[in-house]
């Protein structure tokens, strides 16, 4: 091979070989820190996501007491920065573990229990006050105002908005992908190595000829 073919193929390689290696990088990045549980869970901590979330709930449900007429301390023991914690960090576990095919459903089921029992106790002592029957409309009441409680609870906590992502179909192309960005990674960071031998063996040859 001439110098100058041997000088060609080195430049080649030598650009193959760094486009090879961003790709692993930004595949590994992709899979192993992007998509990594742990690290999600480290931000939620470091940002004190459960504080800002307390922070918002309380706002709404102040805000909505007006309209609703049910009054902030209904909802204040369920929406504490220790209640939602363990949700938010629940949610942030599954939406990944979803999106990395871990797991085949999307959203967790708390135990509200006792929000509901807040709410039922909220709605009889207000149907027993005002003489309105508990009948079949009544529970149906009681059932709505539970399920969107519950519902708002939750939107809050998905901290990453899996649950908006999915909505809009933007999970389910994802999941497609995500699953090869590790064999991605594991590949290219062959190919860089492979390619690093070669590109080593170009050039120890073109040394080599140079001493004739």
């Amino acid at each position: 091979m001439s110098k100058a073919s041997t000088y060609i193929a080195s430049v080649i390689f030598s650009l193959l070989l760094i486009f090879l290696m961003i790709g692993a990088a930004l595949a590994g990045v992709l899979r192993y820190c992007a998509l990594d549980t742990e690290t999600a869970l480290s931000i939620v901590d470091s940002q004190n996501l459960p504080a800002r979330v307390h922070a918002a709930l309380e706002t709404n449900v102040k805000q909505q007491e007006s309209t609703t007429g049910i009054p902030y301390d209904v909802y204040a023991e369920a929406i504490t920065v220790e209640q939602l914690a363990p949700i938010i960090r629940d949610t942030v576990t599954n939406g990944f573990a979803y999106l990395r095919g871990d797991t085949a459903s999307l959203g967790i089921q708390p135990d509200f229990s006792a929000l509901e029992a807040k709410i039922r106790e909220f709605f009889i002592s207000y149907a027993e006050k005002n003489g309105i029957k508990q009948n079949e409309t009544f529970e149906e009441a009681v059932r709505s105002t539970t399920d969107a409680a519950e519902a708002n609870i939750l939107a809050a906590c998905d901290v990453f908005r899996f649950g908006s992502l999915n909505d809009a179909g933007v999970i389910k192309k994802a999941k497609v992908y995500v699953p090869w960005a590790g064999i991605a990674a594991l590949a290219l960071i062959a190919a860089v190595i492979i390619f690093a031998c070669i590109l080593f063996l170009i050039n120890v040859h073109e040394h080599g000829n140079g001493f004739y």
